[in-house]
């Protein structure tokens, strides 16, 4: 079960950045919950959090919430230094 849990996370969660990269109108709303939902998906924080509601409950053990945090981390910045070459072009 845990596992469908966070598969259903980590599938909303890549719909959420798929719909925060391609709508032009929600990026450049001033609205909070646009900025919000920009933001949370944008940093794939769904299955972060579906994650730490795991290890609080004592299914999975609080190593593997830091290993994603790491990769997730790692995946951004690499994004981040992959957008500098693209726009320094």
């Amino acid at each position: 079960m845990p596992l469908v849990f966070l598969s259903a996370a980590a599938i909303v969660d890549e719909a959420g950045n798929d719909v925060t990269g391609y709508d032009k109108r929600i990026k450049r709303s001033k609205k909070f919950r646009h900025k919000f939902f920009v933001y949370f998906f944008g940093r794939r924080y769904l299955l972060k959090v579906a994650l730490l509601y795991l290890v609080l409950i004592n299914v999975f053990p609080m190593y593997l919430l830091i290993a994603l945090i790491l990769f997730d981390e790692a995946y951004l910045i690499v994004e981040m230094y992959s957008d500098s070459i693209r726009g320094s072009r």
